[in-house]
């Protein structure tokens, strides 16, 4: 079998997992478009669930690398604002739909929305980066927060973006997040979760 032979069935799977989702995409799906056999997932990956996972988990330890290198280079007196564009750069920053990082997070965007097993099963290695990066960051401009409270708003806004992405009115509004005021609607809404009073 060619040594390219697992990159092609991975880029594969991406491409599956934004226009059918994981749910959708069969194994004669995946070698198809990858132009392999099915013997290939197995000797590869063992299994095509196992596969999916590993693309999935792919895209989160990319995407969350590249959200760390971003928040470390923060100055130190940054705003809650300027913290927030360079987190979610991908949906909110001028990038082009074939950009590298907004592909990953469309593809992380969707199988949270759907709440792909795949997906699910990658994301504890994630939540480990964010709680050592992002958190303690995010907790520096909301003291009003205590942490249970700022997990849960953190996920819950990751949730409603998601969501957004997902929704025919949502689509619209993340496509068009190039556009300043769309992008500004995002950030004052992810602003006011953020900040709203505590639950006392």
């Amino acid at each position: 079998m060619s040594s390219q032979t697992p990159e092609r069935l991975k880029l594969a799977v991406e491409e599956l997992l934004l226009t059918k989702g994981e749910a959708g995409i069969t194994l004669r799906d995946i070698t198809d478009s990858a132009n392999a056999n099915v013997a290939a997932v197995a000797y590869h990956f063992k299994s095509k669930d196992e596969l999916i996972a590993l693309v999935f988990q792919g895209a989160i330890e990319e995407v969350t690398g590249l959200q760390v290198e971003r928040v470390e280079a923060l100055p130190k007196n940054h705003s809650l604002r300027q913290l927030i564009e360079v987190w979610l750069h991908p949906l909110l920053g001028a990038t082009s739909p074939d950009d590298r990082e907004s592909r990953l997070w469309r593809i992380i965007q969707r199988g949270a929305a759907e709440k792909a097993p795949g997906l699910v099963s990658s994301m504890s290695s994630s939540l480990i980066t964010v709680e050592k990066t992002l958190i303690p960051i995010l907790a520096s401009h909301l003291s009003h927060l205590d942490m249970d409270e700022l997990l849960f708003r953190h996920n819950a806004i990751l949730g409603g973006l998601a969501g957004l992405a997902t929704n025919p009115i949502g689509l619209g509004m993340t496509k068009g997040a190039n556009n300043k005021r769309s992008k500004d609607f995002l950030i004052n809404w992810i602003i006011a979760s953020l900040k709203g009073p505590a639950t006392k």
